[in-house]
């Protein structure tokens, strides 16, 4: 619970403002292919992943209580937990409240993958916790989890973009999660 906490108060005080502020994503967010994938890779990914990094290395990684590497994974998906749970009541406040089906997938969708690619991040730190692992695996990691988590912001934008015929862009969106999350799993789950 304290790592989830941690997390919602460093989103709150660093990633929201990092991203809407001083990177002004939403501005140039949309204006062709390259600013799309810098923004939602460069930007979003890195600093919402680096952000779990982070909190899990500072607050509880030295901690006795991280002594399986598993806990890595279980600390990791709860900052990411935290993490999306103030995205989700930002993203529902900045919109003036939200119609509550629309905004039930996007919260779901948002905490599946922040918590999915959280759980990836603890994997790379229980390890490197536990074990002897080169200077590269935990930054690879982190890389891997934020290169994720941009392409499914940009797919789910893209894709959403161009549909039409009344498929709701949100369901399009939640499918991707599930997937990514899948994946996920099963890359955790042989470990």
């Amino acid at each position: 619970i304290r790592v989830g906490i941690l997390a919602a108060l460093a989103a709150a005080a660093v990633g929201i403002p990092l991203v809407q502020e001083f990177f002004d994503v939403g501005s140039w967010l949309n204006r062709g292919l390259l600013g799309q994938i810098a923004g939602n890779v460069l930007v979003t990914g890195f600093v919402q992943i680096g952000l779990i990094y982070l909190v899990v290395r500072l607050s509880v990684y030295e901690s006795p209580e991280f002594d399986e590497w598993t806990d890595g994974i279980l600390y990791g998906t709860a900052a990411g937990i935290g993490l999306a749970t103030i995205l989700n009541i930002e993203f529902i406040v900045s919109s003036g409240g939200a119609d509550l089906g629309l905004a039930a997938i996007r919260v779901a969708l948002t905490a599946l993958v922040l918590a999915s690619l959280g759980g990836l991040v603890g994997y790379f730190l229980g390890h490197d916790r536990l074990e002897v692992r080169p200077v590269w695996y935990v930054p690879a990691g982190v890389i891997l989890a934020a290169v994720l988590n941009g392409i499914f912001w940009y797919l789910r934008s893209s894709l959403s973009g161009g549909l039409q015929g009344g498929v709701s862009t949100t369901w399009i969106g939640l499918i991707l999660a599930a997937v990514l999350a899948a994946v996920v799993t099963w890359f955790l789950a042989p470990a």
